[in-house]
């Protein structure tokens, strides 16, 4: 199960109604609308139920829960370091992205700029490749922090796709070390705001 009240199309409807506080693990009936796809879907810890983050998908849906209404014998669980329950999705507003989302997910030609809204605790999750210009299966947002452009708090980073580049030197910052790699296709920058 991908998501947080809006789900990748993949995802199991019984459960995701748990995790959203539609109906209780004992079940009961869930209303579900269709939508269109997303950049990114974040993931986070509810009523118990564990949810991923995950890139776009062509078609979500959304758990309808009414006003007022919550699972009756279910609780909100803690939510651990780097999920978060997005805040409402904006369609001009950045992609609200988890910690594990890579460069790869974007879908954009060279030039391209995109804004991610990266939740708090990133700053150990996923891989970083390269200083400043990052291999696309770099993380957006540990690359960001790597990079200085936001803080371990969370917050809103810029990108921009860029060309490949024949090697990605690794280096020290920010409390992040990120690896050398070899040649990738494309690459993204963090930009400063």
């Amino acid at each position: 199960m991908r998501g947080t009240e809006i789900y990748t199309a993949y995802s199991a409807i019984c459960r995701a109604g748990i995790h959203a506080g539609a109906i209780a693990p004992g079940g009961g009936v869930v209303t579900v609308r269709i939508e269109p796809g997303r950049p990114a879907y974040r993931g986070s810890m509810r009523y118990g139920i564990q949810s991923s983050d995950g890139a776009s998908d062509t078609k979500r849906f959304r758990v309808l829960v009414p006003p007022g209404q919550a699972a009756a014998s279910a609780q909100p669980g803690p939510t651990p370091a780097g999920f978060a329950s997005p805040p409402p999705a904006r369609p001009d507003g950045p992609i609200e992205a988890g910690c594990s989302y890579e460069g790869a997910s974007l879908q954009g030609d060279i030039g391209s700029i995109f804004q991610v809204a990266c939740p708090p605790g990133c700053q150990d999750i996923g891989a970083v490749r390269g200083t400043e210009i990052y291999t696309l299966y770099s993380t957006i947002c540990r690359s960001g922090i790597h990079a200085g452009r936001i803080s371990p708090d969370g917050g809103v980073v810029t990108v921009r796709i860029e060309s490949g580049r024949p090697a990605y030197r690794g280096s020290l910052r920010h409390g992040i070390q990120s690896s050398d790699w070899a040649k990738d296709t494309k690459s993204f920058r963090a930009l400063v705001p």
